[in-house]
């Protein structure tokens, strides 16, 4: 999927204010709103009538206006989930 964040949010999370600025983290202001992709695989085995295994892959991709920030290392984010499911 695709999520598009607003200015406002991008400069919330990823935009460092001249205030917060150090010789390591310079001030960044986006200049728009911005993009992130998200692909995620999922799988989800019953083990029994109350119980599943579950498990899931994903990246997240940010665009190029998210992954100008200081405050990202990465343009992508991986992640990976494994973990069980407990049905009442």
């Amino acid at each position: 999927g695709a999520n598009f964040q607003s200015r406002a949010y991008i400069d919330y999370y990823f935009g460092v204010a001249a205030s917060e600025a150090t010789p390591a983290i310079p001030q960044y202001t986006p200049p728009s709103g911005g993009w992130s992709t998200l692909v995620r695989l999922e799988y989800l085995k019953p083990v029994s009538q109350h119980f599943a295994i579950k498990g899931s892959a994903a990246v997240k991709i940010f665009s190029p206006e998210l992954a100008a920030s200081p405050l990202l290392e990465e343009s992508s984010v991986y992640s990976l989930f494994i973990g069980g499911v407990y049905y009442f």
